[in-house]
């Protein structure tokens, strides 16, 4: 039995420290709360409150709270919907959520009018009764602020902020399926002297500069990642007109970055893929890029993938 040495325990701890067992240890967490989940098979299910209060998670003091107010809060802004996708993030979330019959444990971050809040929900079987469900929830946002830094470190390119490699690798094999999809390949012309000549120093400042031009083009799955020294790729997905106006602003604005020394002009060349396949479109808008320097840098070549 669970209870053996309960009765025995809170006893001793009283005698001994004189300590409530019960007040003073299980239920002396401010920042936890036990109730249960009934109407498991209703669309709607509800956490209700045995000790605790929802205070802790910026709502009122209330009995229970349905399922659908917790995701109707929820966070699409953080770190992991922004590597994972919102939608695909929040969907993995939800359908965790309501799949009470495998004991979900599940970790999401909600912002209501009091502030933001991670909050980990457990729900667990209850012996006595198949339809009544455990629960356990805590709140954990100063523990998952500090998980979110490392993991986004993890992703982005530490001097530019865009994503790296790894990200890169990761969403293309998400996402070259889908619809519109363009592969740019960037390189800087003239940017080799800025760090050889004008000091390394120099070549950062620029760089920092390039990649707030990049991160200012992104929305929602269009992203860029630094893949070499000067070298970014983008996933970008739309129609050709709207592809060639982002590349032509970042050409533009990239002429317009300030540098200390203004003996080398440092421009884009840009080369774009439009894709059929979905394969391999990474090295064939490298080849477009090598084009465009070819043919006097600071420009875009586009093609359509054969």
């Amino acid at each position: 039995m669970k209870i053996n040495h309960v009765y025995e325990s809170l006893k001793k701890v009283k005698d001994l420290y004189n300590i409530d067992g019960i007040k003073d240890v299980i239920m002396s967490r401010d920042d936890m709360l036990l109730g249960y989940v009934d109407d498991i098979n209703t669309k709607d299910p509800k956490l209700n409150v045995i000790y605790g209060s929802f205070n802790m998670i910026g709502y009122e003091d209330t009995l229970s709270l349905p399922f659908s107010k917790i995701l109707s809060d929820f966070d699409y802004d953080n770190s992991y919907a922004k590597v994972a996708g919102k939608r695909e993030y929040f969907t993995e979330i939800k359908e965790a959520l309501f799949d009470i019959s495998k004991e979900p444990n599940v970790t999401l971050p909600i912002i209501n009018k009091t502030g933001r809040f991670w909050i980990r929900i457990y729900i667990t079987n209850i012996d006595k009764h198949p339809d009544v469900k455990a629960l356990y929830l805590n709140e954990v946002t100063k523990y998952l602020i500090g998980e979110e830094k490392l993991f986004i470190k993890t992703h982005r390119d530490s001097l530019t902020q865009v994503f790296n490699r790894y990200t890169l690798d990761f969403h293309y094999g998400k996402r070259a399926h889908l619809d519109g999809f363009h592969v740019l390949y960037i390189d800087l012309d003239n940017f080799k002297p800025i760090n050889d000549i004008i000091g390394h120093e120099n070549g950062n400042k620029f760089l920092k500069e390039f990649g707030q031009i990049l991160l200012s083009k992104e929305d929602n799955y269009d992203r860029f990642y630094r893949v070499g020294g000067d070298e970014f790729v983008g996933l970008f997905f739309g129609e050709k007109k709207r592809i060639l106006q982002i590349a032509n602003e970042i050409i533009n604005e990239t002429k317009l970055i300030t540098k200390d020394d203004n003996r080398f002009e440092t421009t884009a060349s840009i080369g774009i893929i439009k894709s059929t396949t979905g394969k391999d479109l990474i090295p064939k808008a490298d080849k477009l890029m090598y084009q465009a320097k070819e043919k006097g840098k600071n420009q875009t070549i586009y093609k359509v993938e054969e």
